[in-house]
Protein backbone atom coordinates (compact mmCIF):
# COMPACT_ATOMS: atom_id res chain seq x y z
CA UNK A 1 0.00 0.00 0.00
CA UNK A 2 3.00 2.27 0.37
CA UNK A 3 3.65 4.18 -2.38
CA UNK A 4 7.19 3.11 -2.56
CA UNK A 5 5.53 -0.50 -2.56
CA UNK A 6 6.92 -2.20 -6.19
CA UNK A 7 5.45 -4.94 -8.06
CA UNK A 8 8.04 -7.79 -6.69
CA UNK A 9 7.41 -6.86 -3.14
CA UNK A 10 3.48 -7.65 -3.61
CA UNK A 11 4.49 -10.92 -4.86
CA UNK A 12 6.64 -11.93 -1.75
CA UNK A 13 4.14 -10.51 0.61
CA UNK A 14 1.53 -12.66 -1.20
CA UNK A 15 3.68 -15.99 -1.21
CA UNK A 16 4.75 -15.26 2.44
CA UNK A 17 1.11 -14.49 3.65
CA UNK A 18 0.42 -18.07 1.96
CA UNK A 19 3.50 -19.67 3.77
CA UNK A 20 2.65 -18.65 6.92
CA UNK A 21 -1.36 -18.86 6.65
CA UNK A 22 -1.97 -15.15 6.84
CA UNK A 23 -4.67 -13.20 5.27
CA UNK A 24 -2.43 -10.78 3.35
CA UNK A 25 -5.10 -7.55 3.50
CA UNK A 26 -6.32 -8.58 7.19
CA UNK A 27 -2.79 -8.29 8.65
CA UNK A 28 -1.83 -5.08 6.52
CA UNK A 29 -4.70 -3.56 8.36
CA UNK A 30 -3.88 -4.57 11.68
CA UNK A 31 -0.12 -3.59 10.97
CA UNK A 32 -1.59 0.04 10.13
CA UNK A 33 -3.84 -0.10 13.05
CA UNK A 34 -1.46 -0.80 15.43
CA UNK A 35 1.12 1.81 14.21
CA UNK A 36 -1.55 4.58 14.04
CA UNK A 37 -1.63 3.92 17.84
CA UNK A 38 0.46 6.48 19.30
CA UNK A 39 -1.87 7.48 22.78
CA UNK A 40 0.56 5.79 25.33
CA UNK A 41 3.82 7.93 23.30
CA UNK A 42 4.75 11.43 24.72
CA UNK A 43 5.63 14.34 22.31
CA UNK A 44 8.92 14.19 22.97
CA UNK A 45 8.95 10.22 21.55
CA UNK A 46 6.83 11.17 18.49
CA UNK A 47 9.51 13.33 17.80
CA UNK A 48 12.25 11.23 18.06
CA UNK A 49 10.58 7.99 16.45
CA UNK A 50 11.90 8.64 12.96
CA UNK A 51 14.25 11.42 12.84
CA UNK A 52 17.64 12.56 11.27
CA UNK A 53 20.40 15.07 11.95
CA UNK A 54 22.24 17.38 9.00
CA UNK A 55 24.68 19.67 9.19
CA UNK A 56 23.88 23.03 7.78
CA UNK A 57 25.53 26.18 7.62
CA UNK A 58 27.99 25.13 10.28
CA UNK A 59 25.18 24.48 12.32
CA UNK A 60 22.72 21.05 12.91
CA UNK A 61 18.75 20.70 11.92
CA UNK A 62 16.80 17.57 12.58
CA UNK A 63 14.22 16.42 10.44
CA UNK A 64 11.18 14.38 11.99
CA UNK A 65 8.71 12.22 10.09
CA UNK A 66 5.82 10.89 11.64
CA UNK A 67 3.74 8.52 9.28
CA UNK A 68 0.41 7.44 10.31
CA UNK A 69 -2.94 6.35 8.41
CA UNK A 70 -5.00 7.91 11.53
CA UNK A 71 -4.16 11.72 11.18
CA UNK A 72 -6.59 12.93 14.07
CA UNK A 73 -4.69 11.17 17.26
CA UNK A 74 -1.18 13.04 15.89
CA UNK A 75 -3.55 16.17 15.11
CA UNK A 76 -4.57 16.43 19.04
CA UNK A 77 -1.51 16.70 19.83
CA UNK A 78 0.17 19.28 17.85
CA UNK A 79 0.40 22.02 19.99
CA UNK A 80 2.77 19.80 22.41
CA UNK A 81 4.84 18.69 19.26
Amino acid sequence: RSPTTTKIDKVYASELAKLAGLDLNHHANGMMEAKAQIDHLTPTELVMMDTKVFPLGGKKIRVSVLETTAPKAPLAKQAAL
